[in-house]
């Protein structure tokens, strides 16, 4: 009896790869497969690469034995161009007084950036403009100006002045997304640039963000880049943004919004400054950290923003990702009512998903009690309930 082995198509191969972007061990067994794989494996194996390594061990192995793993990787990149050419995302993580062994790693990280030609992403974490050298500041400026650059990120990141951090973003023409959470300035520095017009600085009208995230102690920032997000289609708003910052925008293009409703205390977040009537392209709506508990409902900072979602005529999906926490059949839900009313109304006729996903104390009667006051949702077949259980 002859046995045949299943062939899919290389496409099909090829899609279950990108699924697999995360799973390291799984993208390493594809590209010993087959020759057709190794190119599609290496492509998400070797997507971003991170100096220095976090979490690892090198914050605490000896500056000799860091800068020897660096010099090896140094001479792989410069063997293989192939190699460099996947590379796509470039994390620098702790450049600061906190990493004994920055200082020796940083000449070989200057030769190892200069061999990537297609990146498109950078990161900079917990990361001190003043402590790098003036050469990986140069290199850092000529990197963000390539246009194959659209993305940059800023987490925990200090700056001499905020005239520093906003010059680099204007330098860079091709910047269509900036990500901003929890930004230091020397002392007295960025008060001093709110003062001044910032539209007049170097660069400014050449550069038209698309999305923009906005986490803590970002606003300075923000309120800076406000001329460059008109034409803004993605927004994300965490628990600790500015909302009141960003209420200055005519959201005109805005598709895509992602708001924090409860703040880290369950504290309602002040949603009333953001005004559907401004938004009226938006598709895709999303709330986040929404804490549902015995006593304390998000609906009422929710409706603050709903009450006028009929101007948003073209909306398609709202998603909520809910986190319930009070003891099992304490919570009535009649006040879910307010949202079935504003969704389900008539007027966000496009309107074909309402997605939301709970977690912490529930169950499939929990579930089945929310789902009963959502009934005009329901009976338009556009509701979508999924549970996901902590353990």
């Amino acid at each position: 009896m002859r046995c045949h082995s299943l062939r899919l198509p290389v496409e099909l191969i090829f899609t279950i790869i990108d699924n697999l972007h995360d799973d390291t061990d799984s993208l390493k067994s594809f590209a010993r497969t087959a020759k057709t794989f190794l190119g599609p494996s290496r492509a998400h194996l070797f997507y971003s690469f991170q100096c220095l390594s976090s979490p690892g061990k090198e914050l605490t192995q000896s500056a000799a034995i860091v800068q020897q793993k660096y010099f090896r990787l140094n001479r792989y990149i410069s063997a293989s161009s192939q190699l460099a050419r996947h590379i796509k995302h470039l994390i620098i993580y702790r450049a600061n007084t906190s990493h004994s062994a920055w200082k020796h790693v940083e000449p070989i990280l200057l030769d190892i950036i200069l061999r990537l030609p297609n990146v498109t992403q950078i990161s900079l974490q917990i990361f001190d403009w003043e402590f790098i050298s003036d050469g990986l500041k140069a290199i850092l400026r000529w990197l963000m100006r390539q246009p194959s650059v659209g993305c940059v990120s800023f987490r925990e990141c200090q700056f001499p002045s905020l005239t520093t951090l906003t010059s680099l973003i204007f330098e860079s023409s091709h910047l269509k997304h900036v990500e901003a959470n929890i930004l230091t300035f020397a002392p007295n520095q960025h008060q001093e640039f709110m003062g001044n017009d910032t539209r007049n600085s170097m660069g400014q009208e050449n550069v038209s963000l698309a999305s923009f995230y906005l986490g803590h102690q970002s606003s300075s920032l923000a309120q800076s880049l406000l001329p460059n997000m008109r034409r803004l289609s993605m927004l994300t708003l965490t628990q600790k943004a500015n909302y009141a910052v960003m209420s200055k925008i005519p959201f005109l293009y805005l598709k895509s919004l992602e708001i924090a409703v409860c703040g880290s205390h369950g504290n309602t977040l002040p949603l009333e400054y953001l005004d559907p009537i401004s938004m009226p392209q938006l598709r895709h709506l999303y709330f986040t950290d929404v804490l549902e508990s015995e006593g304390c409902s998000p609906v009422p900072g929710m409706m603050k923003f709903l009450r006028k979602i009929a101007a948003c005529s073209s909306l398609q999906s709202v998603h909520i990702a809910l986190h319930v926490y009070s003891p099992l059949g304490t919570l009535t839900w009649i006040q879910w009512t307010y949202i079935d009313r504003a969704l389900a109304g008539g007027h966000l006729s496009e309107l074909r998903k309402v997605h939301i996903s709970v977690t912490g104390d529930t169950d499939e009667d929990e579930l089945l009690r929310l789902a009963g006051v959502l009934s005009s949702l329901r009976q338009q077949q556009i509701l979508w309930i999924e549970t996901k259980v902590w353990c």
